[in-house]
């Protein structure tokens, strides 16, 4: 059976990050012009479905697609290209995609090949896309794919096709539906709310058909109908991303890469401009700009 993309005119996606020095990677935003553009380069797609509110998706744009190697890849080897599930719930019906982020590897042809399920850091992100481009790009693929073996992974029941399928889905055991509402309650009588609907979303996707699956979709409720609560989410998921993109930064900055440091730590106050961490981080920014002149904005310490 061949199993193609379906062709689906997308709306400007509000998660598309823009792109910078740290993040060279042009994403696209129409699946059709996509996937011409893929024919007239002959170079396979890499389509990324998530969501504005997954915290995994924000996780792998603060991390994996700003790492250098990982977005040097991407920029050079696919047409990448972003769906929001939210905007375009056909499109990911269509992909039987329900967690989030799946990147889906397919071919100029929109035959799929493999998809990458949840998040993956840097190495194992460009290691499992390397193994795609075996099969997509052969010779591409010499410079990117390591030697040692893949773990095999079945893949999702829609991904059959038209040749061998690649051991490409990475999907991490899922905690016991019990054990993910007892987090989920624990949170929301907490007041966190942000983690609360991080571990309702992960229980439904994980565990549809379950009791604990009906109870999680009406906590999720409560704190969606409840404007304070859902506030109070939002800027509780804004720092712990804020937070990521400052220690993300201090990584840069240690190896004296400043014009990467300062996007991470640009991007963090952009998300939170007050408080502890936001002072925290205005401080570094500022020792990065005098140092900047002396140590070379890019360029590596020794």
């Amino acid at each position: 059976m061949r199993i193609t993309l379906p062709v689906v005119c997308l709306m400007a996606l509000g998660w598309l990050p823009s792109a910078n020095a740290a993040d060279p990677i042009v994403w696209r935003m129409d699946y059709a012009t996509a996937r011409k553009e893929a024919a007239q380069k002959n170079l396979p797609l890499l389509v990324v479905v998530g969501t504005a509110d997954c915290v995994y998706c924000r996780k792998m744009e603060a991390i994996t697609y700003v790492d250098p190697e990982t977005s040097k890849l991407i920029a050079q080897q696919f047409v990448a290209l972003k769906i929001d599930a939210n905007r375009d719930p056909e499109f990911a019906r269509a992909l039987k995609v329900t967690l989030y982020p799946t990147a889906v590897l397919a071919g100029t042809d929109g035959r799929v090949v493999g998809f990458l399920q949840g998040y993956l850091p840097p190495d194992q992100f460009r290691e499992h896309a390397g193994k795609a481009l075996l099969l997509l790009k052969p010779a591409a693929a010499t410079a990117v794919v390591a030697a040692r073996p893949v773990p095999v992974a079945t893949p999702t029941a829609f991904a059959k096709p038209a040749i061998p399928a690649i051991p490409v889905a990475i999907v991490p055991q899922p905690q016991p539906a019990p054990a993910l509402l007892a987090a989920a309650q624990q949170a929301y009588t907490a007041e966190r709310f942000g983690e609360c609907l991080d571990r309702c979303e992960e229980l439904l996707a994980t565990h549809q058909r379950t009791p604990q699956a009906e109870d999680a979709a009406k906590l999720m409720g409560r704190i969606k109908a409840d404007p304070d609560k859902l506030a109070a989410a939002e800027i509780q998921l804004d720092e712990r991303l804020a937070a990521t993109y400052v220690s993300l930064g201090d990584t840069w900055s240690e190896k004296g890469r400043q014009r990467e440091a300062t996007v991470c730590y640009e991007k963090s106050l952009k998300l939170l401009p007050s408080g502890k961490l936001a002072d925290q981080t205005r401080a570094k920014l500022a020792e990065l700009r005098r140092e900047g002149p002396a140590l070379g904005v890019g360029a590596e310490r020794n």
